[in-house]
């Protein structure tokens, strides 16, 4: 009987020993490697985060289907961002517009709020240039969306702010979202030349009869995110674009929703409607926060 006490005394004490020496070992390699641990870890959820989609405030409910709203984003491009406002208000005079300023130093945001004062311009929102991520865009529309809400509009067309707007375009874009249902359309990009063919490929060509007359529409599965019309019922269907750190293809709001168009197999159509001015300057971009 005492032989088995023993035994059984050196077993637990073998046990506990094993059992502390294994949690020492254990605790010393999860300290020293903890900070890697962690930044995986935190990586994951980047990645889940920014394959989320946002929701958005409701459109639907009480929407004015007579009204859209035009959003524009500037950055210390004060000349070029003055003359998009201008064109656009020569071919749409009675659009309401809401420009969206990240913190310029050029001279932009005294230029915008003499267009304010003006009544060239609807609404302005002036964020403070270290309090943006790093994807501009995207958070300044994230920030629209939420705005414009109050103003319960049936379609949104968002533009840069180094555009030539050529012709009226509310009225076409909102025939062609109606009128090519058929073709599974969900937006209206408004800017086409040979780079936009090679990046954005035309699938299929439709004559389509427009307000002004019959015109040869371009249908593709990708779009460019300088010029673009939507319903805001697309909104409230894809949410909003995420604004998280990092640079891969989900990183910018036009690919971000053309990889959400392609999952579910819509398409965009193309009536141009305005010119690249800015294909020359640059825009400081944020490196870190």
């Amino acid at each position: 009987m005492d032989i088995v006490i023993i035994a059984l005394f050196s077993l637990t004490a073998v046990s506990i020993l094993s059992f502390w020496l294994y949690y020492k070992r254990t605790k010393r390699l999860l300290h020293r490697n903890r900070e890697e641990m962690q930044g995986a870890v935190n990586a994951a959820f980047i990645r889940v985060e920014n394959r989320l989609v946002r929701g958005m405030p409701e459109f639907e409910g009480n929407r004015d289907n007579s009204k859209t709203w035009a959003i524009m984003f500037t950055f210390n491009r004060k000349d070029m961002a003055v003359r998009t406002l201008a064109t656009l208000r020569r071919h749409e005079p009675n659009l309401p517009i809401l420009v969206i300023d990240n913190g310029s130093t050029d001279g932009t945001r005294h230029a915008l709020a003499e267009l304010l004062e003006k009544g060239e311009i609807n609404k302005v929102l002036l964020n403070t240039f270290k309090d943006v991520p790093q994807w501009q865009k995207s958070f300044a529309i994230n920030q629209a969306l939420k705005l414009l809400s109050l103003e319960s509009p049936a379609y949104i067309a968002w533009l840069d702010d180094d555009l030539e707007i050529e012709r009226p375009f509310v009225a076409p874009a909102i025939h062609l979202l109606s009128t090519l249902r058929e073709e599974r359309i969900k937006a209206i990009s408004m800017l086409d030349n040979d780079v936009e063919e090679r990046n954005h490929p035309t699938v299929k060509r439709i004559q389509v009869d427009l307000p002004a007359g019959p015109e040869e529409i371009k249908i593709r599965s990708t779009f460019n995110g300088g010029f673009n019309f939507y319903s805001t019922s697309f909104f409230s269907e894809f949410g909003a674009p995420p604004i998280g750190q990092g640079f891969h293809e989900w990183g910018v709001e036009d690919w971000y929703y053309s990889r959400r168009l392609q999952a579910m197999d819509y398409r965009v159509a193309i009536f141009v409607a305005a010119a690249h001015v800015g294909h020359e300057s640059k825009r400081e971009e944020m490196t870190q926060k």
